[in-house]
């Protein structure tokens, strides 16, 4: 299985309207240098939008007064927002009704059972049948379709979202985070690229450096993004993905020195992804001396990667678990908990279950098929594996790729109960492996290798497996291998 080291970029967040206006990611820009609570006495958008709910009240309009509203006195139009929310609870997304009784002041009785995927689909249709021109409702209904696999249908939706809010903060950087989630980066950029709302909301240069790095493209919004953390006029927080994003582009151009004080920034009042991509970065360079809060609301994939960096597999798989319920529709959370539950729990079922998650939203993810394959095949369950494993030979390209496919070849010939070849499969898996100075895949394939032998009663075959393993290895203590060659040496001993 390949481990979920590779490259990450903070691309937005996606997140339904109630859950990011909570957070603060939809609070006005505000430019006093003090630093402190989240500003939001932007006097001109709380009248405006005061004056929007009382002159049409819904549900958009509820949400977006109440969403400016964080941190200011309760007026009759925010208490009337509030309370339009409660009296329609039915169309409103829990975390909005949530909203209304904390400006409210409310105790909130205790949540009902959390509704199916499908169930989500359903209330947020009925939402846009009395709201129809609310394009916040548009993005939760398409991120609802993206979990259950509607791909085109969740498109259709945002298209919806662009058409009645095309330079809205959130509306943008859900589409931007879609399009580059299902592979579409051309479309993520145009988007925020052609939005005069990019050229000064860093919340939205954020993405765009982030998606351009991802894509390979030189990004346009470096140099504005720079000038304006120099000025040092907004709130930290409103900057710390941006400060992130730059980070991570100083990282790669090996500016240690920069990317360390640009990480540090994007510390100083961060949100969960900037605090994701900074304990992803001191990973790949110690020299960075970062301490990323990991204590931070929404932080599992953080505490996700601080539990597998300590090789306390238990909390990372648990860790990453949360981090696929805040980010159902990315492949990311499935490919890394599917990971960890196979490799360190040896959870298989588990594995399974999260990789098929992921795949729902991410069908040609081969990352994900591999994953699944290993962990029924682990189980066992070889028919079930088969056609997956199919797949992955006709799917996978490049001589990078062959490794992998040459492992869970291996892996499904001794499950088979052909132990010859699975040994001579894993053997070129090892090979080609250190051809492509991969020393990680070659350890990895050389310890299945042993603990396939050993389940197969061939224990002398384990054993030189085993000690192939820590040859490949060398002095490089990687977890799920080191894991594996303790727990093997046991069992060989007993």
């Amino acid at each position: 299985m390949r481990p979920p080291d590779g490259d990450r970029q903070p691309v937005a967040r996606w997140r339904p309207w109630g859950a990011t206006a909570e957070l603060g990611e939809y609070a006005p820009l505000d430019e006093s240098v003090e630093a402190g609570p989240l500003p939001s006495d932007a006097a001109a958008t709380l009248s405006s939008r005061s004056r929007d709910f009382l002159s049409n009240p819904s549900i958009g309009t509820a949400s977006d007064l109440l969403a400016t509203s964080r941190g200011v006195d309760v007026t009759d139009a925010i208490r009337s927002a509030g309370e339009f929310v409660l009296d329609h609870q039915e169309s409103s997304p829990p975390l909005l009704t949530e909203l209304a009784n904390a400006m409210l002041g409310r105790t909130q009785a205790a949540p009902k059972q959390e509704p199916s995927d499908r169930a989500r689909v359903r209330a947020s249709r009925r939402r846009l049948r009395s709201d129809p021109r609310n394009a916040f409702a548009w993005v939760d209904l398409a991120r609802d379709q993206l979990v259950i696999g509607r791909r085109s249908r969740a498109d259709r939706s945002i298209r919806a979202a662009l058409f009645l809010a095309p330079d809205d903060r959130f509306v943008l950087r859900a589409a931007s985070t879609f399009y580059s989630t299902i592979g579409e980066f051309d479309r993520a950029l145009s988007l925020l690229r052609a939005s005069p709302r990019t050229a000064y909301d860093p919340w939205l240069m954020a993405p765009e450096l982030a998606i351009s790095s991802a894509a390979g493209e030189h990004p346009r919004t470096a140099r504005v993004g720079r000038q304006l953390l120099a000025a040092k006029r907004l709130h930290p927080h409103h900057i710390s993905e941006l400060a992130s994003a730059l980070a991570t582009i100083e990282l790669s151009a090996a500016s240690g020195r920069r990317a360390r004080r640009l990480f540090r920034t994007s510390l100083e009042v961060p949100t969960d992804n900037s605090v994701a991509q900074a304990e992803w970065a001191k990973q790949q360079d110690n020299a960075l001396v970062l301490d990323p809060p990991l204590e931070l609301e929404n932080a599992s994939e953080a505490r996700a990667r601080r539990a597998l960096e300590n090789a306390e597999w238990a909390e990372s798989l648990q860790q990453s678990e949360s981090w696929l319920g805040d980010q159902r529709f990315s492949p990311s959370p499935a490919e890394f908990g599917s990971w960890v539950a196979s490799m360190g729990v040896q959870d298989y079922e588990r594995a399974a279950i999260l990789a098929s998650a992921g795949l729902t939203t991410s069908p040609d993810n081969i990352m994900l098929v591999n994953n699944l394959a290993f962990s029924l095949l682990s189980e066992g369950r070889v028919s079930e594996a088969t056609p997956h494993v199919r797949r992955i030979r006709a799917t996978s390209r490049g001589a990078s790729e062959r490794p992998y496919v040459l492992a869970i070849l291996g892996l499904q010939a001794f499950r088979s109960g052909d132990p010859d070849l699975g040994r001579d499969l894993y053997l070129r898996a090892v090979v080609e492996s250190r051809r492509l100075h991969n020393r990680r895949a070659a350890a990895t394939a050389a310890v299945m290798m042993s603990r396939e032998e050993r389940l197969a009663g061939n224990l002398a075959e384990s054993a030189k497996a085993l000690t192939l393993a820590a040859d490949q290895a060398g002095a490089t203590s990687y977890p799920e291998v080191a894991h594996w060659m303790t727990l093997l040496t046991k069992l060989l001993k007993a």
